[in-house]
């Protein structure tokens, strides 16, 4: 709109203001503050159905009264898109897996190339992709294809010889013809309609040796560049690297997991799992039985831990197959049980939709709901201005006591999500204290609280495990691993003696001393550099929470300092965790720079506002010369005093289709006590594009006043009429 409006005869004064405005693209996405720029991230809540043909001998997805398709082509033409469609949207989920295929490779779509390779039979007559692309897009839900892209071991015979399955010459470079003709001329079929892939078992032996990685990676993005790519097959939070560059995400293959769901264990990555009874990723049991395995509630209360504790997206993956034919289309329970869920998501849809788990009170992978630290989980807004506790375990009475928020920031006007009452807060550097008014009480599934936040120190914590080496014990202590019941990294130390201790030094502003209560624990004595501070209880008359903050001080003096935690009564004293606060030295202190736009969105002092999101209000700094040709830009942060520093965290702008465009590709940052003369901590050339998370650059510590950042080689922007800035959402610095 403001581009044709440009486009008319207009005076030079108005053109000039039109082309200052495209140029920054105020109004491009502003609600879309996403750091990682896709939609997986913001996603929590997903169905996964398998919808497949195996062979005569191998019987996967039936009809409801437990007949078989005869034949691939039976399967496809007996997809009710419509339905699903319908019945997925009514169900809440933000994106769904569907299989593009699997046994055999028995693809639900027209493939040339497959029939190219393998002759007729392995690619059904009737696109079902297609007509699910066209029935999902008016709901807005997102599609991913499930793939296999190693499963030549189903092959007959001649289709691995055909295909190269066993032939290693070259590095299976036969197999890999074949898979990447077939990848690539699926993507170009469906372009955008594809949101995604979910590659199955790429941790097994096949996948990491027999396919080029980085080719398949090109093959996958055919058609649409943005697709997200997650690997499948590992059991907890595998690193993404295991994909060799071919995945942008890991999931979880959840199975076995305990009959209780309150102690399933939340990941980092996306969790997949079967929710019927059967136990089979597709249609296998007739109707006429009950097959949901949790109850919508408790498949609700899971979906939002999850929520709270995935950082890498995609959140809770339930799996159910869906029938062939135009009649009914779910196992027994299933519809009811997922639309039950529906609703449940969305009376408190703003906390689970478009959000990422909460830096404020961030839950660590392995948490499980009977093991809550405070009984609460947190998500907030992908602008970071909005904050919610997710309070799956209520305390009694109408009081909610957390812990001071890890990222230092100060909340405001708490309501009640679901009925906007409001609810009293009082903060301090030690607590939030949170108070439902007279006629409010506790969900028993989730009351969310929903509130303003501001600043924060962008600094967040580093965690120190009680196996970290520079932890000192005194006396006898005891290690205990591989507990399952909560604490981080799922190990604590031990003490049962009086008079033993911990100790530790760190450079740091503050510490928290967290670990677990008990009915048998008893009081610890605490010291901040060798003066008595307090005595803390770790008796908890209900049994075992793990992971309470027993001690927090957030407001010691830049500097070395040493805790110590002495046991004075009870049967045991834990450590699990010490949480060390890494300050934001750089927060709102003076920006200056060789150039800046001064706008209500893009100013200096955005730069160091504690923002680290480009949203309206807070984009951050831009500068403004130049701006036809690549060239040098510059900006300093003053931090006041000179003291030491051994990072900077550099924030890009992160407003949708802008996210990255900024950062230069050529740059140093340099360190000085006088703003005269400089030392050089970091270089960088060829800078990639990057997402739209902090990049970090270590050095070793050594004391300075001002930070600055030389772009010596900037990046045009396309969505920017491929103009030349330097821009930042936030900058941090951390000693």
């Amino acid at each position: 709109m403001l581009k044709a409006f440009c486009s008319k005869t207009i005076g030079l004064t108005a053109l000039v203001a039109c082309l200052l405005l495209i140029s920054l693209n105020i109004h491009v996405k502003e609600s879309q503050a996403d750091p990682a720029n896709n939609w997986y991230t913001q996603s929590h809540y997903g169905l996964f159905s398998h919808f497949t043909y195996g062979s005569s001998s191998f019987n996967q997805t039936i009809y409801p009264n437990g007949t078989i398709p005869l034949n691939l082509n039976e399967l496809g033409n007996n997809f009710n898109a419509t339905q699903f469609a319908a019945d997925v949207n009514s169900f809440g989920v933000d994106y769904v897996t569907l299989t593009g295929w699997h046994y055999a490779m028995n693809a639900l779509y027209p493939s040339a190339k497959m029939n190219l390779w393998r002759g007729a039979g392995h690619a059904s007559s009737h696109d079902v992709i297609q007509d699910l692309i066209n029935a999902l897009q008016p709901y807005g839900i997102e599609l991913a294809l499930y793939i296999h892209v190693t499963d030549g071991h189903d092959f007959t015979v001649a289709d691995q010889t055909a295909t190269g399955w066993n032939d290693s010459s070259n590095g299976y470079l036969v197999w890999n013809n074949f898979i990447n003709d077939v990848v690539t001329e699926m993507g170009n079929r469906y372009g955008t309609g594809i949101a995604g892939y979910w590659i199955d078992m790429v941790f097994d032996g096949p996948f990491q040796t027999k396919i080029d990685k980085p080719r398949l990676r090109t093959s996958l993005l055919a058609g649409n560049s943005n697709r997200i790519i997650v690997g499948n097959g590992s059991t907890g939070d595998a690193a993404n690297s295991q994909g060799g560059g071919t995945t942008d995400y890991t999931a979880r293959e959840y199975y076995g997991q305990p009959a209780d769901i309150n102690t399933w264990t939340a990941t980092y990555n996306q969790t997949a799992t079967v929710m019927t009874t059967d136990g089979q990723w597709w249609a296998s049991t007739p109707t006429g039985t009950n097959q949901m395995k949790n109850t919508a509630e408790n498949m609700f209360r899971f979906t939002v831990l999850e929520a709270g504790v995935n950082q890498n997206g995609g959140g809770m993956l339930w799996n159910a197959g869906n029938y062939a034919g135009f009649g009914v289309l779910w196992p027994d329970g299933v519809k009811t049980g997922l639309q039950t869920l529906g609703g449940y998501i969305n009376a408190v849809g703003a906390s689970l939709k478009n959000v990422f788990p909460s830096t404020s009170y961030a839950r660590s992978s392995g948490t499980t709901l009977n093991s809550l630290p405070n009984g609460i989980v947190a998500t907030k807004a992908t602008n970071n201005l909005i904050e919610y506790i997710h309070v799956l375990n209520p305390p009694v009475g109408k009081v909610l006591t957390l812990p001071a928020p890890s990222d230092g920031k100060t909340f405001s006007t708490p309501t009640i999500l679901k009925n906007g009452h409001a609810v009293a807060i009082t903060q301090n550097a030690t607590n939030v204290t949170l108070t439902l008014g007279a006629a409010d009480n506790w969900d028993s599934l989730d009351t969310v609280i929903r509130m303003v936040a501001s600043g924060g120190s962008t600094g967040g914590v580093i965690k120190k495990n009680d196996t970290d080496a520079s932890i000192a014990y005194s006396g006898t202590w005891g290690y205990s691993g591989s507990r399952n019941v909560g604490d981080y990294s799922n190990d604590v130390h031990y003490t049962t003696t009086n008079g033993n201790y911990f100790e530790y030094t760190f450079n740091s502003t503050g510490i928290d001393y967290i670990t677990s209560k008990d009915v048998n624990y008893g009081n610890i004595d605490i010291y901040i550099d060798g003066v008595y501070k307090q005595t803390v209880s770790a008796l908890n008359a209900g049994g075992y929470i793990p992971q309470q903050v027993l001690y927090s001080n957030r407001s010691l003096s830049p500097g070395s300092h040493t805790i110590k935690g002495i046991k004075t009564s009870g049967v045991y004293m834990q450590l699990d965790v010490l949480d060390v606060v890494t300050p934001n030295l750089a927060l709102n202190k003076t920006v200056t720079a060789s150039s800046a736009v001064s706008n209500s969105d893009w100013a200096l002092a955005k730069a160091t506002d504690g923002l680290t999101f480009s949203s309206p209000g807070s984009m951050g700094w831009s500068s403004l010369n130049s701006l036809t040709t690549n060239h040098t830009e510059w900006v300093t942060v003053d931090l006041t005093t000179s003291q030491a520093l051994s990072k900077v965290l550099l924030y890009p702008r992160n407003d949708g289709a802008n996210t990255g465009y900024g950062f230069p590709i050529n740059f140093t940052i340099q360190l000085s006590t006088d703003n005269i003369n400089w030392t050089t901590v970091a270089t960088q050339t060829g800078y990639a594009l990057p997402a739209g998370v902090g990049q970090s650059f270590t050095f070793s510590s050594q004391n300075a006043r001002y930070v600055k950042i030389n772009g010596t080689s900037l990046r045009a922007n396309p969505n920017d009429i491929n103009q030349y800035r330097m821009q930042f959402a936030e900058i941090v610095v951390n000693p």
